[in-house]
């Protein structure tokens, strides 16, 4: 069993080290200048007076610049979700399966998921409206939202399996 886990362990730091390479490109592929020449973003409203507020274009820059921010942002996050396992696999590796520590872990990654499935749509929404898209956006994101929120779903479960499965095991070691 040991070797199992120190196998898939292994692949789970390899799997979070690509992540974290992609998301470090990614980083590196924003404008910076771009988000310094909209430090002076109050005088460039007033010189656009005849606009409304929200269809400045130096607003939809902004917020096209902070859309890219959160979703590096909750990349970051999931890649800090998927981390727990690792955590989990240690627990087992030492024998520790049924802790309130790695039911925890399960709960945690469950959370995880689901806040970056919900951020992830509200920040494609926004980004849709603000470009006057239609919600195309789901279409890319169809395969990964499928499988995301099972998976979710899926961790949640395990963790309630793993509390039920605590419950017997202390409930077991009282009975001699």
């Amino acid at each position: 069993m040991k070797t199992n886990t120190t196998t898939l362990t292994w692949i789970i730091y390899a799997v979070l080290l690509s992540a974290v390479a992609i998301l470090i490109n990614d980083f590196r592929e924003i404008d910076f200048n771009s988000l310094q020449n909209l430090r002076n973003l109050k005088d460039t409203i007033k010189a656009e007076e005849h606009l409304n507020w929200f269809e400045s274009p130096n607003i939809i820059k902004w917020n096209s610049r902070i859309i890219s921010i959160g979703l590096l942002a909750l990349k970051a996050y999931l890649i800090y979700g998927f981390t727990y396992l690792i955590r989990i696999l240690n627990a087992v590796d030492k024998d520790n399966y049924f802790t309130e520590e790695v039911i925890a872990y399960f709960k945690t990654i469950g959370v995880v998921i689901i806040n970056y499935v919900i951020g992830l749509i509200i920040l494609k929404s926004i980004e849709a409206f603000i470009n006057e898209d239609s919600f195309k956006f789901i279409n890319e994101f169809k395969n990964e939202l499928t499988y995301l929120i099972p998976c979710a779903l899926g961790f949640y479960l395990l963790a309630d399996i793993f509390r039920r499965a605590k419950a017997f095991k202390d409930e077991n070691d009282m009975t001699i």
